[in-house]
């Protein structure tokens, strides 16, 4: 953006622009997704940590339904990890197609 600036090229500042567009709109939509992510795999170590405690107490149904939490977080934290790559799929889409049409108009090489 600064050498477009410096030089005046509007065409290749408007592209900069769209690509830190482009880059601040994906660290927007996936930090929600990352933090969702976090949460789960803080939840299922707990759960898993409860679930060998009560094991070695001998509270075995106790240890079921640790288990079964833990399972909870682990599909929730899977979900997360699916959603992350699909908007990393979408920005690459966005950043591929962006860098195509300012190369197809010589903005950039």
């Amino acid at each position: 953006m600064a050498d477009a600036r410096r030089t005046g090229n509007k065409k290749l500042l408007a592209y900069a622009e769209s690509r830190v567009k482009y880059f601040t709109n994906q660290l927007n939509e996936s930090n929600p997704i990352l933090t969702e992510i976090s949460d789960a795999m803080a939840e299922e170590g707990e759960c898993a940590m409860k679930m060998d405690a009560a094991l070695r107490s001998g509270e075995n149904e106790k240890a079921l339904l640790w288990k079964q939490r833990m399972t909870e977080a682990s599909q929730r934290k899977e979900e997360g990890n699916r959603k992350l790559l699909e908007c990393s799929a979408k920005y690459a889409r966005l950043m591929k197609n962006l860098r195509q049409a300012a190369q197809s108009s010589n903005i950039v090489a």
